[in-house]
């Protein structure tokens, strides 16, 4: 992973800055050792060596703007590129009744997407400050780690879709005249479409990445206290309440909703 940033300098009235990013992430998982004595059938009964590879590359940029003296406005956007691609060769072990003793799977998908922000924040005094944020975030679909169809069915394993979060957020901060004491307060709600989650496939006994609709909100609260001595006491507490509110129409979970 690489970064370049170039940004206002430390204390500026206008906060700006720009940058370029690029990632790259070259991964190998080798099923090996594996032999199933009940269901030889079994597409994990063989020896599975699998490549994957990631590359992504992305531009993006930030500024917070004082809109008043009290009032600030943030906004940001980032611009993504993201190629994938994956291979497997998979080749059945000797209790294995298929008649197919060897199979190979290769697949590539690409990718552009646009992420950002927009926050607004509200500093009546030194001690007091006021924001909200929305926020918009993406995951690029992929390739499952244990998938077989295509050394069972002679069919490529298919791919999971890309998720969506919308994100809001609205809290509070503040700190005392001398700031040994403050207090954060913050509520949230992310909604996510196609998010990847496991489910467990019952006949082949792997897991596969699928897209279920998730929803999640709650509150946080933390706080800090500096005494005469030097000890800094910390402390935070958050509630949480997360639901799945949409599958997939042939779930292999055999999920509707669930808390």
């Amino acid at each position: 992973n690489q970064e370049f940033r170039l940004s206002s300098k430390p204390g500026a009235e206008i906060f700006w800055v720009i940058g370029a990013n690029y990632y790259t992430n070259h991964r190998d998982r080798d099923t090996t050792d594996v032999v199933e004595l009940f269901y030889p059938a079994n597409g994990m009964n063989a020896e599975i060596r699998r490549t994957f590879r990631t590359e992504n590359f992305g531009i993006f940029g930030e500024t917070t703007y004082p809109l008043t003296q009290k009032l600030k406005v943030t906004a940001g956007l980032r611009q993504s590129w993201e190629k994938k691609t994956y291979s497997a060769d998979w080749y059945a072990n000797p209790n294995n009744p298929s008649l197919t003793r060897y199979a190979h799977d290769s697949q590539k998908l690409s990718d552009g997407y646009t992420t950002g922000r927009l926050a607004l924040s509200y500093q009546p005094n030194n001690n007091i400050n006021f924001y909200g944020i929305y926020s918009r975030g993406y995951k690029t679909g992929g390739f499952n780690d244990e998938g077989t169809d295509f050394a069972v069915y002679g069919i490529s394993d298919p791919e999971y879709k890309a998720a969506i979060v919308n994100s809001f957020e609205l809290g509070m901060k503040t700190v005392n005249a001398d700031g040994s004491l403050g207090l954060n307060l913050a509520a949230f709600l992310n909604d996510t479409k196609r998010e990847h989650l496991l489910a467990y496939d019952t006949v082949t006994m792997v897991s596969l990445v699928e897209n279920y609709d998730t929803r999640s909100y709650g509150l946080e609260l933390s706080s800090f206290m500096e005494t005469e001595w030097g000890l800094r006491v910390t402390g935070s507490v958050g509630y949480t309440k997360a639901e799945i509110v949409g599958s997939p129409g042939s779930s292999l979970a055999q999920v509707d909703k669930h808390n």
